[in-house]
């Protein structure tokens, strides 16, 4: 059983990175200016852990993030329910997104279908936000802890069509996945 004072700490790098991970993607977007991040309560139930005030086109936006420890589709549903739930309670205008380190196929069609926005550490995301939509797709990896993952079973070295990496320091282009031998490849799209 992890101790108060590890979970605190887990917690605090999760936000860390999580953070960092969408300031970068927003940096690749000429469109969005990045204003200022707040952070929730760290441990309150239906809290929205980052707030993050931007600027489209001149417009004002706050992007209302969750993060999930587990992308799995069940978890992911459960997690959007309170997330949308705490958006409704916010004052202003906001698009909620959910960040995690993993997010299955299943759990980003789930973000989707709920009008809400993802972003994951394997270097997938979509956010729509205003006129503007980001999408960013990674190879196909296995998830932490999968079969594949531990056997590192899959092919080395595959090359895709990359424009630029998003998440340059975190995962860039070339680089292997640290849960199977895929390479990164990234396209970013601003529609």
């Amino acid at each position: 059983m992890m101790s108060d004072q590890k979970k605190s700490a887990s917690g605090r790098l999760a936000r860390m990175r999580a953070v960092e991970a969408l300031k970068v993607l927003l940096r690749e977007m000429s469109a969005i200016k990045l204003k200022e991040i707040d952070l929730g309560s760290p441990g309150k139930k239906g809290e929205i852990d980052i707030l993050a005030h931007i600027d489209v086109f001149g417009h004002s936006h706050t992007l209302a993030c969750g993060l999930q420890a587990n992308g799995e589709a069940q978890r992911v549903g459960t997690a959007l329910d309170t997330l949308l739930d705490g958006v409704t309670r916010l004052p202003e205008k906001a698009t909620p997104v959910i960040i995690a380190p993993y997010l299955s196929p299943e759990a980003q069609a789930l973000c989707a279908e709920k009008q809400t926005g993802y972003l994951d550490m394997q270097g997938n995301a979509r956010i729509v936000v205003d006129e503007v939509f980001i999408s960013k797709r990674s190879l196909p990896c296995a998830a932490p802890g999968s079969s594949r993952a531990s056997t590192g079973s899959g092919r080395r070295g595959v090359e895709g069509n990359t424009d630029r990496s998003v998440l340059d320091g975190i995962a860039p282009a070339g680089a292997e996945c640290p849960f199977c031998s895929f390479r990164v490849a990234t396209r970013v799209r601003a529609y």
